[in-house]
């Protein structure tokens, strides 16, 4: 029997994904055309970088959500592009 994650399990990982939409989104407009990841989300988070306040935060969300359907592969290349740029620090609170 396949044990699935606990509710918390799953809100924790959720809140660990926005955390990294959001550092994503504060990186300059250079580098974040070299994201790897769609079009569609890149255009968001160019997006979300402009926005402030609520809007802001709606938006990251939704990026937020959009990556969740996504797979873990992806999800692991954009943790290992972000600890590239800004260090261990953020590998090891992944863990």
């Amino acid at each position: 029997m396949v044990m699935q994650p606990s509710r918390s399990e799953l809100k924790r990982r959720a809140k660990q994904l926005e955390k990294l939409v959001e550092a994503l989104s504060r990186l300059p407009a250079a580098v974040q055309k070299t994201i790897p990841c769609n079009d569609e989300i890149r255009s968001l988070l160019r997006e979300a970088s402009s926005l402030r306040g609520g809007a802001g935060k709606r938006l990251l969300k939704y990026i937020t959500k959009i990556l969740r359907n996504e797979q873990d592969e992806t999800l692991e290349e954009l943790y290992n592009f972000l600890s590239r740029r800004q260090g261990p620090a953020l590998q090891e609170k992944k863990e």
